[in-house]
């Protein structure tokens, strides 16, 4: 098992596949992997902290809340996710 993302070609556009030792470090890098379509993460720097709270009725679903939240706060407040930093 690799610890992670990769991008993997999909029939609609392009998939991601993230694993980590836990389930947040999997988030972490599904939201890298989210980031690395939109730039060059390499050149990012971390200068804020956001707390995010989300309850779903399955890991899948909370992936995709997850994901769509980052989506919109790099929208509106221009801030680029790089990771968790706490998960319960």
């Amino acid at each position: 098992m690799f610890l992670g993302y990769k991008l993997i070609q999909h029939t609609a556009d392009v998939g991601i596949v993230a694993q980590g030792a836990s389930m947040g470090d999997a988030f972490g890098f599904a939201a890298s992997g989210l980031f690395s379509l939109i730039t060059d993460t390499s050149t990012l720097k971390q200068d804020k902290i956001i707390s995010l709270e989300f309850i779903s009725d399955s890991y899948e679903n909370l992936l995709v809340k997850w994901l769509n939240e980052l989506i919109y706060i790099y929208l509106i407040l221009k801030y680029w996710c790089l990771g968790v930093l706490k998960w319960r």
